[in-house]
């Protein structure tokens, strides 16, 4: 089984989002068969202007791959962060749809996250 998991924030990302997203990675991975796949799709990290770690486009950790997509800078204004958001959608829609997966999961801490799941979903 191929799993996609939608969220716009995953460690080195610091939020309580990210932190929730990684135990519900870790929790599904622990209950995976050999053979399945888990894929993260996130953003690189950009929660905080102040705290900026690098991270891998891809990682890959076990039965988990880690897909991260690069989103423009925001400095929390509302238009900036939707225009963020919308690069982060576009992005994980098209890479959703090249993965092929047979469920999807995706976190509404930001709503759009879960209607992207949604709309990827229907697809």
């Amino acid at each position: 089984m191929k799993i996609v998991f939608f969220t716009f924030y995953y460690p080195p990302d610091l939020c309580a989002g990210s932190f929730r997203a990684s135990a519900l990675a870790q929790a599904l991975s622990k209950k995976m068969a050999n053979g399945d796949e888990l894929h993260i799709i996130t953003t690189h990290p950009n929660r905080y202007k102040e705290h900026r770690v690098r991270a891998e486009n891809i990682e890959v950790d076990g039965k988990i791959t880690i897909h991260r997509i690069l989103v423009p800078e925001h400095n929390s204004g509302m238009l900036l962060q939707i225009r963020t958001f919308n690069v982060y959608a576009v992005a994980a829609y098209k890479l959703s749809n090249n993965l092929n997966p047979d469920f999807l999961i995706g976190t509404i801490g930001r709503l759009l996250t879960g209607f992207l799941t949604g709309v990827s979903a229907r697809k």
